[in-house]
């Protein structure tokens, strides 16, 4: 966008401008997916068993991030599954999408891979009154679930700003 508006590329500072923008409401849509399911977690609702699978490069492109990424996590002990699909390759379930959100959107809201780890592993082992003080100790629920309400609106804001940029782009056009 700004290397377009730099040497004048009005049109092609408007398509990258409308990119910005739809990339920003994808994560929108992805926070406030999250944001629901962290508050579940939190809660501990239980959610029914389904029979989806989705293979590393399904679950990251659901995440939006890489499949390395999503090996990383394994890696830190952050998610593991057993589960192998047709061609022998890890699956993960909708139990496991969920818990790879909370994480995607913990790792957003700048919580540290060994923060996450810790609380993840009081969590499996039934210590839920251990969990939020271990996220950078955090005072109460409100405050983990406060860090998702942060990046949602940290994306609104991000929007509106991207959607000032168009009127800008005219005003170019017009010069």
């Amino acid at each position: 966008m700004i290397e377009a508006a730099s040497i004048c590329e009005s049109a092609l500072c408007r398509l990258h401008t409308i990119e910005y923008i739809e990339t920003i409401r994808k994560e929108i849509v992805r926070a406030q997916i999250t944001t629901e399911m962290l508050n579940q977690w939190i809660n501990l609702e239980v959610r029914p068993v389904t029979k989806n699978r989705y293979n590393r490069r399904q679950a990251a492109d659901l995440l939006g991030t890489t499949i390395e990424t999503v090996r990383n996590w394994e890696r830190n002990g952050l998610i593991s599954s057993n589960k192998y699909g047709a061609m022998n390759e890890k699956v993960f379930s909708d139990s496991d999408m969920e818990r790879l959100r909370i994480i995607y959107m913990l790792r957003q809201a700048g919580y540290s891979m060994s923060s996450i780890h810790r609380s993840l592993v009081m969590y499996d082992g039934g210590y839920r009154n251990l969990v939020l003080p271990l996220l950078n100790e955090p005072a109460n629920e409100e405050d983990l679930l406060s860090a998702g309400d942060r990046w949602l609106s940290t994306l609104n804001t991000l929007e509106c700003d991207a959607m000032e940029i168009l009127p800008l782009v005219d005003q170019m056009e017009k010069m």
